[in-house]
């Protein structure tokens, strides 16, 4: 895992891009909801989303991924399309 803040270093310089689904966000606060109150939750989230962009979840991704059979599940689908649409050059689930 990368050190904070050498990944702070590199991200400031536009080095490296993290990129996550809207749905690793939601599912991130899901879990930090259980382990913490709703303000501390918050604060770490708030801290994340520094570290992090979104990528965008839109109808088009959604449709793709509902009818995609041969993949595992919905989830893993919206992940994908979310990525393939943001032309970004890794994908890692």
């Amino acid at each position: 895992m990368m050190n904070l803040p050498i990944y702070f270093l590199v991200r400031t310089k536009k080095e490296l891009e993290l990129t996550i689904s809207p749905l690793t966000f939601v599912n991130t606060n899901y879990i930090l909801s259980k382990l913490k109150s709703a303000k501390e939750a918050r604060v770490i989230l708030r801290k994340f989303k520094m570290l992090v962009e979104l990528l965008r979840l839109d109808d088009k991704n959604t449709e793709l991924a509902l009818n995609v059979e041969n993949f595992p599940n919905f989830e893993d689908g919206l992940q994908l399309f979310c990525y393939r649409k943001s032309n970004r050059n890794h994908y890692h689930t």
